[in-house]
């Protein structure tokens, strides 16, 4: 239970505005195919950075709109969790 723990300390709430997203798919080590969105965010202080978004339609309904979402970072990859509106 100590990992599952760690990983939601890692999360932490923002604001942003996904300027634009495009889907990704990757077939791992194993073979397995993996899909998922590479967005770009705009920070309010001007600041654009990749994040990583696994498949959902609501990514669509927020387009460039303010929103905040909570992120994790690990390896120096960001990742959306989850937009709330």
């Amino acid at each position: 239970m100590s990992d599952l723990t760690n990983i939601y300390e890692g999360f932490f709430s923002q604001p942003g505005r996904i300027k634009s997203f495009e889907k990704k798919r990757i077939i791992s080590e194993k073979g397995v195919l993996i899909s998922f969105y590479e967005a770009q965010v705009e920070y309010p202080n001007g600041e654009i950075s990749s994040h990583i978004y696994y498949p959902d339609k609501k990514i669509k309904d927020v387009l460039n709109v303010w929103v905040v979402f909570d992120c994790f970072v690990t390896n120096e990859k960001r990742y959306i969790m989850h937009i709330y509106q």
